[in-house]
């Protein structure tokens, strides 16, 4: 559930919860050069990442 302070920031309605994302990328030699938090209501925002399995990938 969200802070007093995000309800109040994101106008969002006593109860209702909040939808955090934390989305890392890093570059090929795996040095990370970007972080997204996201926060958004979860009464309003529905999410889906698509996800394509590379050919190299493996299976743990």
């Amino acid at each position: 559930m969200p802070t007093p302070t995000e309800s109040n920031r994101l106008h969002l309605p006593r109860g209702v919860p909040l939808l955090l994302i934390t989305r890392t990328t890093a570059g090929p030699d795996g040095t990370i050069v970007e972080i997204n938090d996201t926060q958004m209501s979860a009464d309003t925002f529905d999410i889906g990442y698509p996800l394509t399995r590379r050919p190299s990938a493996q299976r743990p």
